[in-house]
């Protein structure tokens, strides 16, 4: 009863003093002062949230650049090569043709294990596949292709063997190529059809499609990834593939003839192009359109005319995670203003706890991006002030969704935690590292004297991955794929390291090394 008394009377005071214009104004003050904070915490987190997203996607629209130019340059011996097989075994037809013109009795099976797997169809005057090494075409008719039938009959009716481009199967979703040799007296058009994977396995692993559904894959937000192929000639477009069938997205977005638009000025002006378009439940869709025009040099093999990647982002995770924090936001405030005189020590100790929380990834504990970058642009300063070189890392589990797959999301979790305690040991103490998400981590380390120091410790970063990880029970082996760019060498700003060691790490993955190092594969290539 005494304890009650004394804090009935001490309220008493309290309300009495509140009351006092003397304490009004600087409670008032604090109060706002503390809503300044919040709205300014919310502020940081929506900018951190939306630089994350943009930051990401440059990554995405720059992977599928490097990878469709990778392939590019990769496939200009290729196509050469399956030319000259293709007209050489074309010339062996025709050799076969002179001897017996009765094509439907020839053995097409037994040619095509001649032909190194290279399937052949047999096409008559009227444009239709009479025999096939692929049962299920013969009969397939190309008359009712106005274009296509006007190209064959024209081929037909010629003399000479004609070699399409390595081109996207719409229906197959690989990389095929097709020859055309007429016979002699034009009665009938001898096609022969190569898949790419059958000889040349690398190349069809460069498929921008297979990025498409790694990307997809990777990056929740990414809905969809196609590919247009637009004809100067006849001033159209066409789809060369949809990795999807058509779902809400399309059938709610009802303004969707605008792309050929975006899709010939991608082209034109060779920059990329977007698109915000909004569905009937007024949820936002951001459509990128990435050009790819073949350089002078490749017009000659015809390896990919220009085309148009179109990269569909779904604005509705970053928006509904935008709306979480401003929900956020409001309860804080709500619950602040209640138990504000009470708790007015605790809530101070939670407005610096959200601050942490807002520069550090909650699974990790290591920094996030925005923190990251804070710091990366301060070594940088302090590389310019010393004269030294500062190298940032760029890490990528190799099969990391496998481990999600088969062990589940706590096991992978742990997985990421012990990892991300690898690198922030092996990595100096005055130097930072990160989580960008999923089991992307990325560390600036400064201090390098040359490249050759570089290289050593990229050496010794590469260690750190060769022992198996004890996760309960399992024992677990991992890889990484490092990919190393330098400042100043490589470049200036803090974005452009991350970038080139982004295509660095990318390299290290198509080469299955443990590293690569961005000034040296420029120079290597």
């Amino acid at each position: 009863m005494h304890i009650m008394k004394k804090y009935s009377n001490g309220g008493e005071v309290i309300i009495k003093k509140i009351k006092s214009l003397k304490y009004i104004l600087p409670i008032i003050a604090v109060y706002i002062a503390i809503l300044s904070i919040y709205y300014r915490l919310y502020s940081n987190t929506v900018d951190i949230i939306k630089s994350e997203f943009d930051a990401t996607s440059q990554l995405i629209e720059q992977s599928i650049y490097n990878e469709t130019k990778y392939t590019e340059v990769m496939s200009q011996i290729v196509e050469k090569e399956i030319t000259k097989k293709m007209e050489q075994n074309s010339m062996r037809l025709i050799d076969k043709y002179n001897e017996n013109p009765d094509v439907l009795n020839w053995d097409l099976d037994s040619l095509k294990k001649q032909f190194e797997g290279m399937d052949i169809f047999i096409i008559n005057d009227r444009l239709e596949v009479i025999d096939a090494t692929l049962k299920e075409d013969i009969g397939l008719t190309f008359r009712e292709h106005e274009d296509f039938s006007k190209t064959l009959m024209k081929r037909l009716n010629g003399t000479e063997f004609k070699a399409d481009k390595i081109n996207f199967s719409i229906r197959k979703k690989e990389l095929t190529k097709y020859s055309y040799m007429p016979t002699p007296d034009n009665k009938y058009l001898i096609e022969l059809g190569s898949k790419i994977s059958n000889n040349y396995p690398e190349i069809e692993n460069l498929n921008i499609l297979n990025l498409s559904e790694s990307l997809k894959q990777r990056y929740p937000f990414v809905e969809d990834i196609r590919v247009y192929e637009y004809n100067r000639d006849k001033a159209n477009t066409r789809k060369l593939e949809t990795s999807r069938k058509i779902n809400t997205v399309d059938e709610s977005i009802q303004d969707r003839k605008q792309e050929d638009n975006y899709v010939k000025k991608a082209l034109e002006t060779n920059e990329i192009q977007e698109q915000i378009i909004k569905d009937k439940d007024n949820n936002s869709y951001t459509f990128k359109y990435i050009p790819y025009i073949v350089s002078r040099e490749f017009q000659e093999l015809q390896w990919w005319g220009s085309y148009v990647i179109e990269v569909l982002y779904n604005d509705q995770i970053m928006t509904e995670k935008i709306s979480n924090q401003k929900q956020l936001l409001v309860k804080s405030i709500v619950v602040m203003s209640v138990f504000y005189f009470i708790f007015i020590s605790l809530i101070v100790y939670l407005l610096e706890k959200n601050r942490k929380v807002a520069y550090q990834d909650h699974l990790t504990k290591l920094a996030n991006r925005k923190k990251f970058e804070e710091v990366l642009e301060s070594k940088m300063r302090d590389a310019d002030k010393r004269k030294n070189k500062l190298a940032v890392l760029f890490f990528d589990l190799d099969k990391f969704k496998k481990i999600n797959d088969t062990l589940g999301h706590n096991i992978g979790d742990k997985v990421l935690q012990e990892i991300a305690k690898k690198i922030k040991q092996a990595i100096p103490k005055c130097d930072i590292a990160s989580r960008l998400g999923g089991d992307e981590f990325i560390a600036s380390v400064s201090n390098f004297n040359s490249v050759a120091e570089v290289e050593e410790f990229a050496i010794k970063m590469s260690k750190v991955f060769d022992a198996p990880l004890q996760i309960e029970s399992h024992e677990i082996p991992m890889r990484a794929s490092i990919g190393i760019s330098i400042y100043p060498d490589d470049a200036c700003t803090s974005e452009q390291l991350i970038v080139k060691a982004d295509d660095a790490m990318y390299i290290s993955k198509q080469n299955k090394k443990k590293y690569a190092i961005y000034s040296k594969q420029v120079d290597e290539n």
